[in-house]
């Protein structure tokens, strides 16, 4: 029997599916397309806590099925800034100079 990847042929992606880990269930957690058809190719996750690790993982599907997963990919929020370290004052005339480092 020949196959389509034998002979050169590619089927097109009818919808990613893009899941996330949920630590407090020890689940997946779909966020698109498995139920519903997602074929963007980028997507925004909205509502993630600053310092917290997420963890992703996505897979295509065609008219056979979903393919394997990717592998997983951890992702750390944005962190806040650092506390700043130095403020110095100065005055001049006037005004107050405020520095910081």
């Amino acid at each position: 029997m020949t196959t389509l990847l034998e002979t050169g042929g590619t089927l097109s992606i009818s919808s990613y599916n893009l899941e996330m880990y949920n630590t407090g269930t020890t689940a997946w957690d779909e966020l698109v397309g498995e139920t519903t058809p997602f074929t963007d190719l980028t997507y925004t996750k909205t509502g993630l806590t600053v310092g917290t690790d997420y963890i992703f993982r996505l897979r295509a599907k065609n008219i056979h099925g979903f393919g394997p997963y990717t592998s997983e990919v951890t992702i750390r929020a944005d962190e806040v800034p650092a506390q700043i370290n130095t403020v110095t004052t100065e005055i001049s005339s006037t005004n107050v100079i405020i520095k910081w480092t």
